[in-house]
């Protein structure tokens, strides 16, 4: 069962047991962990609302881009023929769709609706390109999406004694489990692990030790195929 499958039926449950609840006075009998944790993350989204959509929203945009951009790399790369490079950067481009996906479900999930507002990336030779990726991926693990995160965290502690129920104290787990904090935890640990595959990719093809020819599995040509697709339908390839 998915995630999101799990976290919609907990959400299901919780408020039917919420509801059969309404008469008491606040949590004290201590209730069914599925409406403790429903009604976490329902007191999360009412209070932290339009910071949360601002960063999402941002965050969709960001993966988006950074799905062309690295498209667009990798076939730099392709053509300079720095094939280790174009790899990398194939992975990254599907990686980074990934993570809009991921994201424009939580912007749902909040009752908002997920805009693109696509940018025509800016090519320049691989060694340069590599450079710029590892200088954007560290700092938004380092800063963009480490204040995102803190900022959901924030949302979550924020709603303490909210109608009466102490979410930090009754449900910590919350803090962690809300899907906007999962979110923005995944996009600073994966960007932080992408900065280092890059540097590792800059190293290698300063040294001359970049490989001369693919060695992609049916699961990475499909991801190739996908990115030039991408390319195409902006005009890129």
């Amino acid at each position: 069962m998915s995630n999101n499958r799990c976290c919609d039926r907990a959400w299901v449950l919780g408020m039917l047991a919420v509801m059969s609840l309404a008469s008491w006075t606040g949590f004290a009998a201590d209730p069914p962990k599925g409406a403790r944790i429903a009604y976490a993350f329902k007191a999360c989204d009412a209070v932290g609302k339009a910071t949360a959509e601002e960063n999402l929203m941002m965050a969709y945009q960001n993966e988006l881009n950074a799905q062309l951009q690295y498209a667009a790399y990798a076939r730099k790369a392709e053509r300079e023929g720095y094939m280790s490079a174009a790899i990398e950067f194939w992975v990254t481009s599907s990686g980074e769709g990934g993570h809009a996906r991921t994201i424009a479900k939580e912007i749902k999930r909040q009752g908002g609706k997920p805009k693109s507002g696509i940018s025509i990336p800016v090519v320049k030779s691989t060694k340069e390109n590599l450079q710029m990726a590892i200088k954007k991926e560290a700092d938004e693990a380092e800063k963009t999406w480490a204040d995102s995160l803190h900022s959901a965290q924030e949302a979550v502690h924020d709603t303490t004694n909210y109608d009466g129920f102490d979410i930090s104290t009754q449900c910590p787990a919350s803090v962690k489990a809300h899907p906007s904090v999962q979110v923005f935890l995944m996009l600073k640990t994966v960007d932080a692990s992408y900065a280092k595959h890059f540097t590792d990719c800059l190293k290698a093809l300063e040294d001359g030790k970049d490989a001369p020819e693919y060695f992609l599995e049916p699961g990475g040509l499909k991801i190739r195929m996908d990115g030039i697709k991408l390319l195409k339908q902006y005009g890129l390839d």
